[in-house]
């Protein structure tokens, strides 16, 4: 039985590989598409996905990869990966996409990370051990929702059937 720490640095290690990955493409033509359900994909997504697969396989061949764009595997262990978190704006050129994977066994979740490339920030947690920033530990606010003088993030989806941008106001 592996330790959660060891789970912890292979999925840094994945996570840096990725970083490179999304900054290669992003300057560049990086393959933007859509899939058939009308979400975008880039190079860099498949890209990562699949270099994903082939390390777990690697390395815990028992294990599983439920990712955003392939999967592999049937297990206990699942590692859950989605390649470029942020695909649109990504794909727009626009800095504001990570990287994240996320170790779940047995349906609970023991080990996360997520890199943000355009700030060299990795994030990372073990199940009851804490949350941190490049090796510095976080913790949340306290903040109470009616602090907060503005708050407002939709997407872009022209066939919704509600129109958020009527119910943003400046």
């Amino acid at each position: 039985m592996e330790t959660l720490e060891k789970y912890l640095d292979f999925a840094k290690d994945i996570a840096k590989y990725a970083g490179e990955v999304m900054m290669k493409y992003f300057k560049q033509n990086n393959g933007a598409s859509y899939k058939g359900d009308k979400t975008i994909v880039t190079l860099a997504d498949t890209e990562i996905n699949s270099y994903s697969i082939k390390r777990v396989k690697e390395s815990y061949s028992s294990h599983s990869v439920d990712g955003e764009e392939e999967q592999f595997g049937k297990s206990d262990y699942v590692w859950v990966c989605d390649p470029v978190d942020g695909t649109a704006m990504y794909a727009r050129h626009i800095p504001v996409a990570v990287f994240s994977l996320a170790l779940v066994i047995k349906g609970e979740s023991k080990v996360g990370v997520v890199y943000d490339p355009f700030t060299d920030s990795l994030y990372t947690a073990i199940k009851g051990k804490g949350a941190y920033k490049n090796r510095e530990k976080i913790t949340v606010n306290n903040y109470e929702l009616d602090d907060m003088k503005t708050v407002c993030h939709y997407d872009l989806w022209p066939e919704a059937d509600i129109i958020y941008l009527k119910y943003c106001k400046n």
